[in-house]
């Protein structure tokens, strides 16, 4: 009987360790599933600064000479009032204004300079001469340079560069003077050797009237029109 419960007991043992091997017991265990690494967030780009902008000088104002009114660029528009009040009165003939064409500019700069500019400006007049009617045309062309100062109705220029004006009168085809800036030159408030002329002016808005230097009795003025700042 003892024999027969060995037997058992034996066989028992024997297939507990046949079941045990069968079913991995005496394996390793199951690897753990594998969990992917969280994305690491790339840094954020500090912003470069922006270069602060350096400030700029502010222009310092021009000092204007004398009347603010005259700064700016005048053109000739009307010599026919004063072109008759001095020719009768040099040359006592009777004549009448036909026209004029081309240009003559000035421009008066706030820092007391002055620039004049004449492109083939011609005034053409008919003139009776012992019951013969004459073309009379007075020309300048060229231009010139000067310093001014204008106050309390006086216009100073000093300074003058006339140079390169040529100035011509013609008379019925023949010609009366040409060329030099001291024969004509004063008829348009050119200083013939380049020293201070005084002339008496007016400024109103867009139209500047001004008196050349000249010795004539009722000289009418000048007129100009604003073509520019």
């Amino acid at each position: 009987m003892r024999l027969l419960i060995r037997k058992l007991v034996a066989l028992s043992v024997g297939v507990l360790l046949v079941a045990s091997a069968c079913s991995g017991g005496g394996s390793s265990p199951a690897a753990p599933t594998a969990v992917p690494p969280t994305a690491t967030t790339a840094p954020t780009a500090t912003p470069v600064p922006t270069n602060t902008p350096v400030p700029t000088d502010t222009p310092e104002p021009v000092a204007i000479s004398g009347d603010a009114c005259v700064v700016g660029t005048w053109e000739l528009s009307d010599m026919s009032t004063y072109m008759s009040s001095i020719i009768p009165a040099t040359s006592g003939a009777a004549f009448t204004f036909v026209g004029q064409e081309g240009y003559v500019r000035y421009t008066f700069n706030p820092d007391g300079t002055v620039s004049f500019d004449a492109n083939d400006f011609v005034v053409h007049f008919a003139i009776g001469i012992s019951g013969v009617s004459l073309d009379l045309a007075v020309s300048i062309d060229g231009s010139g340079t000067a310093t001014y100062a204008a106050d309390a109705g006086t216009l100073t220029v000093s300074n003058s560069d006339a140079d390169s004006l040529t100035f011509s009168a013609t008379l019925g085809g023949e010609e009366m003077f040409s060329g030099a800036s001291g024969e004509l030159g004063s008829l348009f408030g050119v200083s013939e050797d380049a020293a201070s002329a005084m002339l008496l002016y007016q400024c109103a808005g867009d139209t500047l009237t001004y008196t050349p230097p000249v010795d004539i009795d009722n000289v009418q003025a000048v007129v100009l029109t604003r073509v520019g700042p």
